[in-house]
């Protein structure tokens, strides 16, 4: 079945590399496409470039790229060198004057009837696929998906543009630019000039050596998607990916930051469903996918790499957890469904790059990691939690939006202290992970070191530097003094997963609160209950992706209140309904009522002189169990069973149950809260306090 061309072999400095004598020698072997079949004697490299951009390509011919690709190389013509000398074949055999290039299309010709040439290309193939780079493709997504107006002037214009910048940056001044369009897909073919090499080198019949002054020449390949508004780059050189993005988002829609979009590579779904993920993808053509490389950043000073035939084996093995950090690069294993018995290797480096290893497979691949969400997936990332922002070493942006309005009295408290970032993110790469790494470089300066080509090195102020440390101890007894909590408790220690915070006294009842400061493990819920003692426990999540837990009590904040922290305790424990109302009520209820003690609460001051079966009581349930305006002939038929249209019950009731309140809370230093029940519409009273009754 005829394959659709690969955009990175649309690379123009690459065809021109090979003489036009070769390709008809390539395609006398294995056919000619049907538009070239007429251009034998007059081939061009135009007239192929535009074939191969049109047409659909055999399968034979795309192999013959393959060769191109992972063998025309430096380190494709030693793996090649290696291999023959691993046959025992003499380099003579082959013509050794030829480039790189040529050699491995010579390659790959030759061995069509030579079945030792046959298992040399083979084994240097091997060799190169499993230790060899591909050029990778970066991939942006636009704010929208517009078509370009006028395609003739947009590529002059992007000609003029890249010329400008080659000038400016001594590239060599050289720029060719030609651009193709089919149905909503446009494609632009840059061949320029890259920076100047002088190598010392030994001309052919001489047998000295001297310099060579020469601008090498590279292809690069824009695709523009209109129907998705994506723009995919494939680049020699990665310093080139920035320049184009924002290029071609100026000149096609006038606006630098067009291709600035969401990333539209995460591996936050690998990240956070592990294995399972690539097990339940329905791609037709994909069997058995494996991870066998992964690239895990945890905080600033943590950067882990795994290779393993089963890297999630690897990760319970050594008893990792995932979600902590952020995973920035991984390397599939796809088996592809076909005639090659190699398997097809993917690597994915978040937010934008993609490497695939057989570019026949593409299309293929693309679709498997769309379906699982890696690739322009739908699924938005989950937002930083505490656990995730393990080993707590972050810029204040970062814990402004998990702690809010409290982060500025936790550094006042030193809960969060200042700390110097041993690595950073790139404001202008988001997703990319802490890709500089800042340098000392003399009189207070400091040089931030990229450690991703497509991201620049720069000069970096102290204010991108300046980073805060969570203090786990010091976290322990702010939240502590937060939650009111009393008796013994431990020290935090670095061994520890959780925080010791102590007793909480609900009346006759006692709670232990613990608190997972990193995801739980197999001996967390021992250790809970070893400090428990016995006594009534539970252990308070301050994130949302928690691993299931008895006795877990999830909190909607990192920084709980009392009364949700309290109340997410009791039932967690399962003594909900042991403790008075107080402790149970709905955050934000400021009237309680316990009729089974036969106890009120107001701003959570017990009232006391209210006995159970007193009118005041009585009034104060009544109101508080209301959903809305009271009649007094209603709170008289409640208080004294009898309907009247006398309202002095009611009138006493409330007098009553005013003075109580207005005592207890004058004894405890509250102000007066004034009239809580007051008139309403004739006849009526309605309760201004959120209640609660128990």
């Amino acid at each position: 079945m005829p394959l659709a061309l690969p955009q990175v072999w649309l690379d123009t400095a690459m065809l021109e590399e090979i003489p036009v004598i070769r390709w008809r020698e390539l395609f006398d072997a294995i056919g000619w496409p049907p538009s070239l079949a007429t251009l034998r004697e007059s081939l061009t490299t135009p007239d192929l470039v535009q074939a191969l951009a049109t047409e659909p390509i055999s399968d034979e011919l795309s192999q013959a790229f393959e060769a191109l690709e992972m063998l025309g190389s430096t380190s494709g013509r030693d793996a090649l060198a290696r291999a023959l000398e691993d046959r025992h074949i003499a380099p003579e055999e082959l013509p050794q004057e030829l480039g790189a290039r040529e050699f491995a299309l010579c390659v790959y010709l030759r061995k069509r009837t030579d079945a030792r040439l046959r298992d040399v290309f083979d084994r240097a193939l091997t060799q190169v696929v499993e230790h060899g780079r591909r050029r990778p493709y970066h991939e942006f997504v636009g704010r929208e998906a517009p078509p370009i107006p006028d395609l003739a002037s947009m590529c002059v214009a992007l000609e003029d543009a890249t010329r400008a910048f080659s000038e400016l940056h001594q590239l060599g001044g050289h720029v060719q630019a030609r651009v193709l369009e089919d149905n909503n897909i446009v494609i632009f073919h840059i061949t320029r000039s890259h920076h100047r090499r002088t190598p010392v080198a030994v001309l052919p019949g001489t047998a000295s050596r001297s310099t060579i002054a020469y601008y090498p020449v590279h292809g690069d390949v824009l695709r523009y998607d209109a129907s998705l508004g994506t723009l995919r780059i494939s680049v020699r050189a990665p310093s080139m990916v920035e320049y184009y993005r924002r290029t071609l988002g100026q000149l096609l829609f006038g606006d630098e930051s067009f291709f600035a979009g969401d990333a539209v590579c995460s591996l936050r779904p690998l990240q956070e469903h592990g294995r399972a993920l690539l097990d339940q993808h329905n791609v037709v053509g994909i069997g058995r996918v494996r991870l066998v490389e992964l690239s895990w950043e945890r905080g600033d000073r943590g950067f882990v790499q795994i290779r393993a035939d089963d890297c999630f084996a690897q990760v319970e093995e050594l008893r990792l957890n995932l979600s902590e950090g952020t995973l920035l690069q991984a390397k599939l294993k796809l088996d592809v469904i076909g005639k090659s018995t190699r398997p097809t290797t993917v690597i994915v480096r978040a937010p934008s790059r993609v490497e695939v290893s057989h570019r026949p497979h593409e299309s293929l691949v693309d679709e498997f990691l769309q379906s699982i969400g890696i690739v322009r997936g739908a699924t938005a990332a989950s937002p930083a939690d505490l656990w995730s922002l393990y080993p707590w070493r972050h810029p204040i942006a970062v814990w402004r939006k998990l702690f809010g309005r409290d982060t500025d009295a936790l550094i006042t408290a030193n809960v969060l202290r200042h700390v110097r970032l041993q690595a950073i993110e790139s404001q202008d790469h988001p997703g990319a992970g802490r890709a500089i790494i800042p340098h000392d470089v003399g009189g207070a300066q400091v040089y931030g070191v990229s450690t991703m080509p497509e991201i620049p090195s720069r000069t970096l102020s102290m204010t991108d530097i300046d980073g805060f440390e969570l203090d786990p101890e010091l976290l322990r007894l702010e939240l502590q003094s937060r939650l009111s909590l009393v008796g013994p408790a431990a020290r935090w220690t670095s061994a520890q997963r959780m925080l010791d915070l102590g007793v909480a006294s609900l009346g006759d009842t006692r709670l232990r609160l613990m608190y997972a400061l990193r995801a739980p493990d197999d001996a967390s819920e021992a250790a809970l209950l070893q400090t428990a003692g016995g006594e009534p426990s539970a252990l308070l999540i301050p994130s949302p992706t928690h691993a299931p837990l008895s006795r877990q009590a999830i909190l909607d904040s990192p920084l709980p209140t009392r009364a949700t922290a309290i109340r997410s305790g009791l039932m967690a424990a399962g003594i909900f309904n042991r403790v008075p109302a107080v402790h149970t009520a709905p955050t934000g209820t400021r009237l309680v009522v316990d009729r089974e003690r036969g106890a009120i609460w107001v701003d959570g001051i017990a009232i006391d002189g209210l006995s159970r079966d007193s009118q005041p009581f009585r009034f104060v349930e009544h109101m508080a169990a209301a959903t809305g305006p009271v009649e007094m002939q209603a709170l008289v038929a409640s208080l004294s069973g009898a309907r009247d249209d006398d309202t002095t019950a009611a009138r006493q009731a409330k007098s009553g149950a005013m003075r109580a309140i207005r005592s207890a809370l004058t004894a405890a230093g509250r102000p007066d809260p004034g009239d809580i029940f007051p008139t309403g519409a004739v006849g009526t009273y309605r309760c201004i306090l959120p209640a609660h009754v128990q």
